[in-house]
């Protein structure tokens, strides 16, 4: 059982967030009008922000240029260096790799994340698209805790800058707890001990 008050506060809340993916949409529509984008969204965290994103920059194009001026390729990729909650591992393992129906030659790449903190699992992932020869490679994260990296990664976009606490909410979780929550907060230490003690 999960509750509202497992989280210690509230960081971002749902008008917040719906407001900050709406700027990062027209930022992203802006840049790459009238072209083609490939949209990788790393899952399972950045499937909510990535939905919304894409839907919002959809919605920005239609409103502002009377059509859908980004041509807009999805696909998805699941890695971690935590594949089960007591195994940490010093490289990410691909869970899902990425599509080899996707041609990443020649073609824009916008990377869709829930959160960059060390860096390692993204510079990992890239290094795989570079591997594809894309035209080019970004980032767009929903949080980033540069406190925490240790690994250079370039973040083309960014909703929010987080300190190093633990967070969950809006397709964050803990242990596959709290995805489904509007909003993104700070859990408390307790549930956190708890969670990960499982």
């Amino acid at each position: 059982m999960v509750s509202v008050h497992d989280f210690k506060r509230v960081l971002f809340d749902q008008k917040t967030i719906e407001a900050r993916v709406q700027e990062l949409a027209e930022q992203i529509v802006e840049d790459y009008k009238y072209g083609e984008l490939v949209i990788l969204t790393v899952q399972k965290g950045g499937a909510r922000f990535s939905s919304d994103l894409v839907r919002a920059m959809v919605d920005y194009s239609l409103r502002t240029y009377n059509d859908v001026v980004v041509d807009i390729l999805e696909t998805d990729v699941k890695l971690s260096r935590r594949p089960n909650p007591k195994v940490f591992l010093p490289e990410p393992v691909m869970l899902l790799p990425l599509d080899p129906n996707i041609g990443y030659e020649g073609r824009p790449v916008l990377v869709v994340e829930d959160i960059v903190d060390q860096g390692v699992t993204m510079r990992y992932l890239l290094d795989r698209i570079q591997e594809r020869n894309p035209q080019s490679v970004s980032v767009c994260t929903l949080l980033d805790k540069p406190s925490q990296r240790t690994v250079d990664i370039p973040v083309g976009y960014k909703g929010f800058e987080v300190e190093n606490v633990f967070v969950a909410g809006y397709g964050l979780d803990v242990n596959e707890k709290y995805r489904h929550f509007p909003f993104i907060g700070e859990l408390k230490q307790e549930v956190i001990d708890r969670l990960l003690a499982k």
